[in-house]
């Protein structure tokens, strides 16, 4: 026996054949571990099954549906996420009663809820999206910033669509197979837009006037642009902006504010970065404006307001105020500690109405979390918020995420989920958008890669507000990019 086996392992050494069969291996994988499906279209890391996000940017409400439809930028993963009940992420007809981290609805700018691969022009889906940001519904249309892309699309009726949902409207390209900045020659326009470059996208949001305009920032371009209802309801490409802010014209580019200048936070009729857009019921226009692009100590982000009679066509448009901003007020008084914890602003992103005319909200994102203010007037009550003999920017009223509104220190009032590792039904982490649901918020919490429903208190918006729902984790102190049950891997970091 020892010579035989001696003898077969010489002959394989030569090359012969011992006798033995042969068994031909299949080159196809046929199971995989830490995948819904065994060849996804994603790299993105943990489990992706159509209920997960990566760094949300954008949330937007359809009130106007019963229950209301919410949808969720879920901008990592590159599309649009969607779910039939805002009121309670419960899809109608369901038995569950809380319906924590529930599976969307409808997945818009991917082929299915598995992939996650940037789409658009010169791919193999070219309506897809590709880091998808701002948000916004009118008349029960979805309208989407799609940043990576730089264009906006418009999504009629999801939920009435069967099968893929593809957009009838597409702002800031001629067609749907562009997706260069500032088509179609790279030179700014009243046409293009500048939403991405090859090494960075920019957030950008959309907002609509009682008229049925479309507003958007241009971040790229430092600037807001107006695109009037007749064009939008027309849909197709190709649209012309007629209203601009921001710049002189349509075609030139100021030198960029710099943010190191004390004196550029107090410039009216430039941005630095815009980023948020809104509209009060009396037609004020709202935009968040700051630069994280440059350390500064001095234009850290503020918000203008833009008076309703000034947005006009052909005019070199100024803002009649600014929120954010540091100064000594009208009537000399010295700033107090209390002062700078109620106005200062770290990179505010998202702009939103309370409803019944009770305040203004602004995302204050580096801050990890929400400022409410009271209603604007162009001519405020002496003593109140607004009033400039009082302070030169109004003092927010109420703070949502933070337990200590006057601290005296950043990392004491202003650190994510309040300093603590994990996040809590209460603590933000650089949220960036808030969308009502009735009178509920619903704040895309990007830090903590979920959204979370925070309820009214005893009919107010108050600081003790904690969530009572939530998308994109299972629990309230979970918070993973995408999904993790145990049975995900995340092999890069």
């Amino acid at each position: 026996m020892k010579i035989k086996h001696t003898s077969v392992l010489f002959l394989t050494l030569l090359g012969a054949t011992a006798g033995y069969s042969q068994i031909t291996l299949n080159p196809v994988p046929a199971r995989a571990i830490g995948q819904s499906i065994l060849v996804p279209e994603s790299g993105n890391p943990n489990l992706v099954e159509g209920r997960e996000f990566y760094s949300p940017q954008g949330i937007a409400v359809d009130n106007s549906a019963t229950p209301p439809i919410v949808y969720v930028a879920d901008t990592g993963n590159n599309r649009v996420l969607a779910w039939k009940n805002a009121a309670s992420f419960c899809s109608p007809g369901s038995s569950s009663s809380t319906c924590n981290g529930a599976m969307a609805d409808l997945v818009i700018g991917q082929p299915d809820k598995y992939s996650t691969v940037p789409y658009g022009p010169t791919t193999t889906f070219s309506t897809g999206l590709n880091a998808p940001t701002g948000l916004a519904v009118y008349k029960s249309d979805l309208y989407v910033v799609d940043s990576g892309n730089n264009r906006v699309l418009r999504y009629p009726k999801p939920f009435s669509q069967t099968g893929q949902v593809f957009p009838d409207l597409y702002v800031g390209q001629p067609s749907l197979n562009s997706r260069v900045p500032d088509q179609p020659n790279g030179l700014v326009s009243a046409q293009g837009i500048y939403t991405a470059s090859t090494s960075a996208v920019f957030v950008a949001n959309i907002a609509f006037d009682s008229a049925g305009n479309l507003w958007m920032t241009d971040p790229g371009n430092r600037r807001v642009l107006r695109f009037p209802a007749a064009a939008i309801a027309k849909g197709g490409g190709g649209l012309t902006a007629d209203i601009e802010i921001g710049q002189v014209d349509f075609v030139s580019a100021q030198t960029k504010l710099d943010p190191t200048n004390v004196n550029s936070q107090l410039v009216t009729n430039q941005f630095a970065v815009p980023d948020g857009i809104a509209f009060d019921a009396a037609g004020n226009l709202y935009v968040s404006d700051s630069d994280l692009s440059v350390s500064s100590t001095v234009l850290t982000g503020r918000v203008l307001v833009f008076a309703t009679a000034s947005l006009l066509p052909g005019s070199y448009i100024s803002a009649a105020r600014i929120m954010g901003v540091l100064q000594p007020p009208a009537s000399g008084a010295t700033i107090t500690q209390s002062q700078i914890d109620h106005t200062l602003m770290f990179n505010p992103q998202g702009i939103f109405m309370l409803p019944s005319n009770q305040g203004i909200g602004v995302v204050d994102s580096q801050s990890s979390r929400i400022l409410i203010f009271d209603p604007y007037t162009a001519t405020p009550a002496a003593g109140s918020s607004w009033d400039p003999n009082t302070s030169f920017s109004p003092q927010a009223k109420t703070i949502i995420g933070q337990p200590a509104p006057v601290c005296g220190t950043a990392a004491a009032c202003r650190a994510a989920n309040n300093g603590n590792p994990a996040p809590s039904a209460s603590t933000l982490a650089y949220p960036v958008a808030v969308a009502l649901a009735g009178t509920d918020l619903l704040i895309a919490d990007s830090g903590n890669n979920r959204v979370i429903g925070m309820p009214q208190q005893g009919g107010a918006y108050v600081s003790t507000m904690s969530a009572n729902r939530v998308l994109g984790q299972d629990y309230m102190n979970t918070f993973s990019i995408n999904l993790i049950e145990g049975r995900e891997f995340a092999f890069v970091s």
